[in-house]
């Protein structure tokens, strides 16, 4: 747990849990031991904080959750039902009627056509469990947003994919909601299997942590050597915040303004179009 006060006066908080915000999970282990526990009494003395004189948090406006994807087995865990009672715990636990989802990027856990196919299943989810808050008087007190974090990433690793100049093919489909995400077909799955492998770490898929490879002979895993660290993540897991942070926050902070507009989807994806898209970055370059 962490808290910081900000320039307004109010604090912003971070609440480590390796799990969905699920009753069952209460005094569970706690992380890092991938249990996905929580405690009352943690969470009791963070709203009892007094970040300034004689002021306490009580409860908090927002809560932004990033679903553990690195933890968790999304088919068995990131369900409707589990996405819905971690909202219900924002609010019945934190005090939060505002909830920002973040949906899950590629991460070295995607190994698998399948894995993957579970990936763009789960994103769905998120996104029909919010859009139910938007449709159903008796969850009016609750306003869900979705940032298409899995959307930007996908683009800045397509990019970069594009930039290495692999010889596979890389599909695009569209989704239900009207979206377009990544998919990796069976007839490319080269891509996932092309992967670099350093002593002690994951092992991550190639497009995502390098700028450049060495070749290696069929589908062998590169080793360090053979692998130039790109500036979007060095492990396959974790982002580079100096390079897409700025994205994120003006992302996150854009989400948090519409839940006070009238238009709240409308705004919502005005954020994510202009915040979650890399065609104003790519068409400035590309004039340059």
């Amino acid at each position: 747990i962490a808290v910081a006060t900000t320039p307004q006066g109010g604090a912003i908080a971070k609440f480590r849990n390796t799990g969905m915000l699920l009753g069952q999970n209460e005094n569970k282990p706690l992380p890092n031991a991938a249990g996905g526990g929580w405690k009352r009494d943690h969470i009791e003395d963070l709203l009892q904080y007094e970040y300034k004189a004689n002021n306490t948090i009580d409860e908090f406006d927002v809560m932004i959750f990033q679903i553990p994807y690195g933890w968790i087995d999304l088919h068995k865990t990131a369900t409707r039902e589990n996405l819905h009672e971690t909202i219900q715990n924002a609010r019945n636990l934190f005090g939060a009627t505002k909830v920002i989802l973040i949906d899950v990027p590629l991460s070295n856990n995607i190994g698998t056509v399948q894995d993957m196919n579970e990936r763009l299943a789960a994103n769905e989810r998120v996104r029909q469990v919010a859009y139910e808050y938007s449709n159903n008087n008796t969850m009016e007190d609750i306003q869900v947003a979705v940032l298409d974090f899995s959307k930007f990433t996908d683009l800045l690793i397509l990019e970069n994919f594009r930039l290495m100049d692999m010889n596979v093919t890389l599909d695009m489909i569209p989704n239900t909601t009207g979206r377009t995400h990544t998919l990796i077909r069976n007839d490319s799955f080269a891509l996932l299997e092309k992967r670099v492998q350093c002593q002690k770490k994951f092992s991550s898929i190639a497009i995502h942590v390098c700028s450049e490879t060495y070749k290696a002979a069929g589908n062998d895993d590169y080793n360090c050597g053979q692998c130039t660290l790109n500036r979007l993540s060095n492990d396959g897991m974790h982002w580079c915040m100096d390079s897409i942070g700025g994205r994120l926050s003006a992302g996150l902070s854009c989400l948090i303004q519409c839940f006070d507009n009238d238009s709240f989807r409308a705004c919502e994806q005005a954020c994510n179009q202009k915040f979650m898209s890399t065609s104003n970055i790519f068409d400035t370059f590309n004039k340059a």
